[in-house]
């Protein structure tokens, strides 16, 4: 049994999640242990409610992103991208908003408290990415403002922090 903890920034609280080390995860969700250990229950969680009620099988395609220099929600293991799959039908990121609405997965990630990045604007939209539909992340619970201030705040010399045990420039 391992038990991550959720930090407090700006009047968040602090929460200790826990993971079994013996959940069973499908290969096409590995990428789930790129993830913030706190974030990473809600995420598996997220995925076997959207292909218990649908019937969909979802396909994780990235997740932390060091290199993601806008520092957004890939960068602090704490936004994935999905595609998935139904018979001959495929949801990917040219799949229209309709098409992914229809399978009732947005649904799904807006009811459990995620951001779907279907809902996303287009132009960028205050430092978001445009309409973005593979895209699902933890922007409902922590703001990338509170995100990047707690970055900056554990920085030893002010230009890298660890967060996560991963060294990551603010």
């Amino acid at each position: 049994m391992s038990t991550a903890f959720w930090w407090g920034v700006a009047g968040l609280t602090v929460v200790a999640l826990t993971l079994s080390s013996d959940t069973s995860i499908p290969a096409r969700w590995g990428l789930l242990y790129q993830l913030h250990p706190a974030a990473r229950k809600r995420f598996l969680n997220l995925l076997l409610r959207i292909e218990a009620r649908t019937g969909w099988t979802v396909v994780l395609t990235s997740a932390w992103r060091p290199s993601d220099t806008s520092l957004g929600y890939h960068y602090f293991g704490l936004g994935l991208d999905i595609n998935a799959t139904n018979g001959n039908q495929a949801l990917r990121m040219a799949s229209t908003k309709a098409e992914w609405e229809a399978s009732g997965i947005p649904d799904i990630i807006r009811a459990a408290g995620f951001r779907w990045g279907g809902d996303f604007t287009s132009p960028r939209n205050g430092g978001l990415p445009g309409y973005d539909p593979v895209h699902v992340d933890e922007g409902r619970r922590i703001s990338l403002t509170n995100l990047r201030l707690l970055a900056k705040a554990q920085a030893p010399a002010g230009d890298t922090t660890r967060f996560d045990g991963r060294v990551l420039p603010v």
